[in-house]
């Protein structure tokens, strides 16, 4: 945590609500113009203990502290992902997942409304 834009952290705290095998996350800041500025926190990542699959979106509402809703972005395999706010407020998801040659992976591209998730 930090409160200070990153300049300082506080020590590491473990979320036991975001389960997440040994793989990248990502985490958004994101702002909703239309609800007054309102902010809030996307995480995205594999919803598996132990498997890099049931790629799920995530949102909060108060900074992080608990999840109120999420979204099922791709059930099958999900390995690497980022994330971004679109300029017409649209969330920009970007993930690998397996091809139909096995042993390969495929970029895909998908986006979403914030209204989706709530």
């Amino acid at each position: 945590v930090s409160h200070d834009g990153g300049q300082t952290w506080s020590q590491p705290v473990f979320d036991e609500a975001l389960i997440n095998p040994v793989c990248q996350f990502s985490l958004l800041n994101y702002k909703d113009e239309s609800q007054s500025e309102k902010e809030f926190v996307l995480f995205l990542g594999p919803n598996s203990e132990n498997e890099r699959v049931n790629g799920t979106l995530r949102l909060s509402e108060d900074g992080g502290k608990t999840w109120i809703t999420e979204k099922v972005i791709e059930p099958n395999s999900f390995v690497y992902s980022c994330m971004t706010q679109l300029n017409d407020g649209q969330i920009g998801i970007l993930y690998e997942t397996e091809s139909d040659q096995p042993g390969f992976l495929q970029s895909t591209f998908v986006t979403l409304r914030l209204d989706e998730l709530q």
